[in-house]
């Protein structure tokens, strides 16, 4: 019997152990996780205590960033143990935390030591190129040996880019077609009409139907004939 409870107290006190562990800020990793897709931003409870989130923590010179922009973080209230991450970009050295090398974009600087400044005045460079980095988010986390942990998560947004200025299509010039003149009847006879005799009434002109100008030269015509 005796055997069992220490078993059983042996295995309570290794729990406590493990879940203690898990606040320690060296198991934050570069994805800001404890564990394969336990992201710490989104944890309701660290160590059997509910995560706290902060306001005071974190406070960036500004909201937005360029390409290669540094802009300088101010961090208070920080205990003992805590770590500072960004998703992209560089987070200056602090004096007695732990530079973690990243493959993946991020910076990480963590720490667990029994004494640590509570305020620091650091920066945050951007990435060179930021064509695909619409957003940052910057985290800081802290607590103290094992109390609650207190979290504090900003977002810094690209610095949007000018519209271009749209090129405008010259419109053609719609051409309208000049109307044809009407050409006007001629009075002349054509080529190859006989030419009547003199003393002839002469045809009509101007108005003249083509009737009246047929007649008059069939009288003519009969006019040459009998003479």
């Amino acid at each position: 019997m005796r055997r069992r409870v220490v078993a059983f107290a042996l295995a309570f006190a290794l729990a406590l152990v493990a879940a203690r562990v898990d606040a320690h800020p060296t198991r934050v990793e570069c994805d800001r996780t404890l564990g394969p897709g336990d992201d710490v931003t989104t944890r309701v409870k660290i160590m059997g205590e509910n995560v706290i989130a902060g306001t005071t923590l974190l406070r960036a010179s500004a909201s937005t960033y360029g390409a290669g922009e540094t802009l300088t973080l101010s961090l208070s209230g920080l205990d003992a143990a805590a770590f500072v991450h960004a998703t992209r970009g560089t987070v200056g050295a602090l004096s007695g935390y732990e530079t973690k090398s990243c493959g993946n974009g991020a910076s990480l600087q963590r720490t667990r030591t029994s004494y640590s400044q509570a305020s620091y005045s650091t920066t945050w460079t951007a990435p060179a190129d930021v064509s695909g980095v619409a957003t940052v988010e910057i985290t800081v986390g802290t607590a103290s040996a094992y109390g609650h942990v207190t979290l504090q998560k900003i977002t810094l947004t690209r610095s949007g880019s000018s519209p271009s200025t749209p090129v405008s299509t010259p419109t053609p010039p719609v051409s309208t077609p000049t109307p044809s003149s009407t050409p006007t009847p001629s009075s002349t006879p054509p080529a190859g009409s006989p030419t009547p005799p003199a003393g002839s009434p002469t045809p009509p002109t101007g108005g003249s139907s083509v009737a009246a100008v047929a007649a008059a030269v069939v009288v003519a015509a009969l006019a040459e004939a009998l003479a």
